[in-house]
């Protein structure tokens, strides 16, 4: 899949004024990136067959592709069409598997990237800086005024308006559109026009002005999109107005400007042999995105007594050494992040009380830190190091590059402290210098000079067993048994030439996969193979062909009066037609007898059939209504319907009701 240009994106669209660049193409269609930038939500559609998958989304903002928000998402289906939804009921939080600044509900503006990193793929979808500024009523006319840049044109901008109480007016749905090419629908016409070079109108003409007052309690908004592949849609901004943004339901992140301070990381500290001085050191905080950037650190010690010890440090810092300290008292180290004025909730270095490690040491403590046999591992080039003290575990530190890894009595600074193993690289002789140090200022050095070797790479994973291509509709269905040591499955496409149809996908540990996007009645290769860390399996092929692709149409709605019957549905396509016929609790054909026949056009059709057209964000997939009145609604309750659609695709019986 090659990156989109910009005659197929629209002018304006690759780089945002002062955004971020479309790095990735798109998804296409039907998988689709839907974002709401006044509520910081984003619907992710299509994307069938992922079930247990997990999706990265980023938002990225200015040329330098910062990051401002970040999440880990379940791919849970939550509806038909969506694969999971962002800061909104039922889907994930921001924040969620994010480092400790990317902790918050991101405020998503226009220029804006939102980058989707899902089943192996990568892909961009641009936030459009578009919003509304008003809406007014006069009479039975409605007009609403939307911030939409020249740069993109009006055959790319929609204006809606949202209100589920049209249903019950002459609109007879739950929105109003407003396009350039068109005029309206039942119930109103409308128009869209650019009044400037930053702003257009769009306006709705009702037939009274109660109804024109029954939108002006609806949401105003404007959409624009990216492309159209076919006849839809794809990389969609939805601006609404009066909308709110920040966390969309309970236990999600603060926005930037709610968000707690950022708190430093891991802070350890090593006091000199006297006691009179310590060096603490601490690992940078992480700015909040789009918050305020840490312009500091403050350390301070604190003794029993309450009397305290402390330094300002510049944001860059990562150490600082306190002086004049009383060799006899305890102190509790703590070490806040700055933002200005505001201060964050205190890291404490050592252990809570702050009694130093091992107890504390008294003066005049000279046992030194004994150091355990450096261990060094050819297998994975790693070195062990340990050390056992009298009075407590003494802390290592230690360096990579031959310089000491003491100043005397306390840590040299660029010495690291030791967590883990320490893995060398390289081909050349290493010479790892470290040094151990008690609660009481006591050193013991050592060194251990090692050449790393190559290390063997693993075994590779025996093929997937019993790999099967089942056709479905639009896809092709595969399922595998488990390989001893796999964590995951990379999944190949191959055309028949074997090139590659699409890019290679991983699993995620299921032992199934359903690849959509392929031509139908094309033969393909499908590839998959083990994966684990630092292995990649062998891998089992197996051809297939996708099935027949069919709709779904749903019937959500059938009520039925004397002298008016209303239908509606849904459907996982936006284009096509459906037509409604009598059925019987089975879903068996009647005719207008109620005799059951086989062929379509035996059974008793309701009207002439209606269109298929795309919901209304944040629905997804398409909709259908059908109203009949008067003669052509007959004369009695026809019991059970079904619907048909062009493409073949049919629906469960569904029984009307009375009203």
């Amino acid at each position: 899949m090659g990156l989109l240009s910009a005659a197929t994106l629209g002018v304006g669209s690759v780089v945002l004024t002062g955004g971020a660049a479309q790095a990735a193409p798109l998804p296409t269609l039907p998988n689709n990136m839907v974002i709401f930038p006044d509520r910081d939500f984003m619907t992710v559609e299509g994307f069938e067959g992922l079930t247990d998958a997990t999706a990265r989304v980023q938002v990225l903002r200015g040329t330098g592709e910062t990051v401002v928000g970040q999440t880990d998402a379940p791919v849970n289906y939550p509806e038909a069409g969506v694969a999971f939804e962002i800061n909104h009921p039922g889907g994930a939080c921001w924040g969620e598997g994010a480092p400790a600044g990317l902790k918050v509900t991101p405020d998503i503006q226009g220029g804006d990237v939102l980058r989707l990193v899902i089943d192996g793929v990568t892909y961009d979808s641009p936030v459009a800086p578009i919003s509304v500024e008003s809406e007014s009523a006069s009479g039975a006319t409605v007009t609403v005024i939307s911030n939409v840049p020249a740069d993109i044109p009006l055959e790319r901008v929609e204006g809606r308006i949202i209100q589920p109480d049209f249903k019950d007016t002459a609109v007879g749905r739950r929105d109003a559109r407003a396009t350039v090419d068109g005029t309206g629908d039942t119930g109103y016409t409308s128009s869209l026009t650019r009044i400037s070079d930053t702003q257009v109108q769009a306006e709705y003409t009702f037939e009274d002005a109660a109804t024109a007052q029954t939108a002006l309690a609806g949401t105003a908004r404007v959409m624009s999109w990216v492309t159209t592949q076919g006849e839809e849609r794809a990389g969609i901004t939805i601006a609404e107005h009066e909308e709110v943004g920040g966390p969309g339901m309970g236990g999600c992140p603060a926005g930037p400007g709610d968000a707690a301070q950022p708190a430093p990381g891991n802070a350890t500290f090593q006091r000199s042999a006297d006691r009179t001085q310590m060096q603490v050191r601490w690992t940078p905080a992480d700015d909040v995105a789009g918050g305020t950037a840490v312009s500091g650190y403050q350390i301070i010690a604190t003794d029993p007594q309450g009397n305290l010890r402390g330094r300002n440090e510049a944001a860059t810092a990562t150490s600082t050494t306190l002086t004049g300290l009383d060799p006899a008292q305890n102190y509790a180290i703590q070490v806040r992040a700055a933002q200005g004025e505001a201060l964050s909730a205190a890291f404490l270095a050592g252990e809570s009380t702050g009694t130093p490690p091992g107890g504390g040491g008294t003066p005049g403590d000279t046992v030194q830190p004994t150091l355990g046999e450096a261990q060094f591992d050819p297998a994975t080039n790693q070195l062990t190091l340990s050390a056992t003290d009298d009075a407590g575990t003494p802390q290592i530190y230690y360096t990579v590059d031959g310089s000491p890894a003491n100043d005397i009595d306390m840590p040299a600074l660029n010495a690291e402290l030791y967590t883990a193993p320490i893995t060398l690289t390289g081909t050349a002789p290493v010479t790892v210098n470290y040094a151990a140090f008690d609660a009481a200022g006591n050193v013991t050095t050592g060194s251990y000079t090692g050449t790393p070797g190559e290390v063997a790479p693993p075994a590779p994973l025996a093929a997937p067993a019993e790999l099967i291509a089942t056709s479905v509709s639009g896809a092709v269905r595969l399922d595998w048994q488990a390989v001893p040591e796999a964590t995951d499955y990379e999944v190949s496409v191959l055309n028949a030439d074997g090139s590659a149809a699409r890019p290679a996908s991983l699993t995620s540990g299921a032992r199934t996969a359903t690849v959509t996007g392929l031509t139908g009645a094309t033969s393909y290769t499908f590839s998959v193979k083990g994966v684990a860390a630092g292995r990649t399996g062998t891998a089992a092929t197996v051809d297939g062909s996708p099935g027949v692709f069919v709709s779904s149409p749903v019937v959500t709605r059938a009520q039925w009066r004397s002298g008016d019957f209303r239908i509606e549905g849904t459907s996982d396509v936006t284009t096509g037609q459906v037509r409604l016929y009598r059925a019987n609790a089975g879903g068996q054909l009647l005719n207008a007898g109620g005799t059951v026949v086989t062929a379509v056009a035996q059974a008793q059709q309701f009207g002439n059939g209606t269109a298929v057209t795309a919901a209304v964000a944040p629905e997804t997939g398409g909709e259908f209504t059908l109203r009949l009145r008067n003669n052509a609604a007959g004369t009695a309750n026809p019991g059970y319907l079904v619907a048909i659609a062009t493409d073949g695709g049919r629906s469960a019986p569904f029984q009307v009701s009375g009203r």
